[in-house]
């Protein structure tokens, strides 16, 4: 195994912490964060043509977030998880816990599926 470096033209900023897939020989990465911003977007790799390009989707799609996991389903990714997390501010996870992001790659629509809500508490009299 040797690693090689693979020279491509600007893509997405440096971030880290994002969730990837590899669908049909693309990378896909999705959200992550630099030093200065978290970020909910997409991008993938073409390592053919040789070139990112940023995936337009629709749909609601997830909050900016770091250290989502993501897996490939066929033709969808899967990301759970990931929190908006600032060295000064702490960490507080995004979504309810259950909460599951899909993003279907044949109509780059985003879905979310999850607990139902749950009701609000009741205050003490």
């Amino acid at each position: 195994l040797q690693w090689r470096r693979q020279q491509y033209p600007p893509g997405p900023c440096g971030r880290f912490g994002g969730g990837s897939v590899v669908y049909k020989n693309q990378l896909v990465v999705f959200g992550g964060r630099s030093f200065a911003d978290f970020f909910n977007d997409v991008w993938i790799l073409d390592r053919v043509a040789k070139q990112w390009r940023q995936l337009p989707t629709t749909g609601e799609a997830p909050s900016p977030r770091v250290w989502t996991k993501a897996v490939l389903v066929q033709h969808t990714m899967l990301a759970y998880g990931g929190a908006y997390w600032a060295f000064s501010q702490g960490c507080h996870g995004n979504d309810a816990p259950g909460t599951v992001w899909s993003l279907s790659f044949q109509d780059n629509a985003w879905s979310r599926f999850g607990p139902p809500a749950l009701p609000p508490a009741e205050k003490a009299a």
